[in-house]
């Protein structure tokens, strides 16, 4: 399961995308954690940043809409298994050290009164797009 990010180099276009697929059969998650790693490939002009999950997640919905210095994504956990006490929890990603990403904090609130969130914080405001 994982949550990938596409990044325009010169902040003028990003798009926020939500890969979700049947997880791997023959893998279970290893983990109490539900985050379980973070991604970036860039290319001279884009970043894409994968954020990976410990469980099978869809996305409820996100806001702001496309512009901002930050992105909420309000998720809903599908299948749980070994994690699922984890995912009422907090917790947070080392941001890429990508000048092209510009990911300053990735976090994520089990806990909130709305359910799950991701929330991804850029450096600068950003033109973005999600998708599952």
């Amino acid at each position: 399961m994982s949550f990938r990010i596409s990044l325009n180099r010169f902040g003028l276009v990003a798009a926020v995308l939500i890969a979700v697929g049947a997880p791997n059969a023959a893998a279970e998650p290893v983990s109490d954690k539900v985050l379980s790693r973070v991604r970036v490939a860039e290319t001279e002009a884009c970043a894409t940043v994968t954020i990976g999950f410990n469980f099978t997640i869809r996305v409820e919905s996100f806001f702001p809409g496309d512009r901002g210095d930050h992105v909420r994504i309000n998720l809903k956990p599908i299948e749980v298994g070994r994690v699922n006490g984890a995912v009422r929890s907090r917790e947070e990603l080392r941001p890429p050290s990508s000048e092209v990403a510009g990911i300053q904090e990735i976090q994520y609130d089990g806990d909130s009164p709305t359910g799950p969130i991701l929330t991804v914080t850029f450096n600068r405001d950003r033109h973005f797009h999600v998708e599952q």
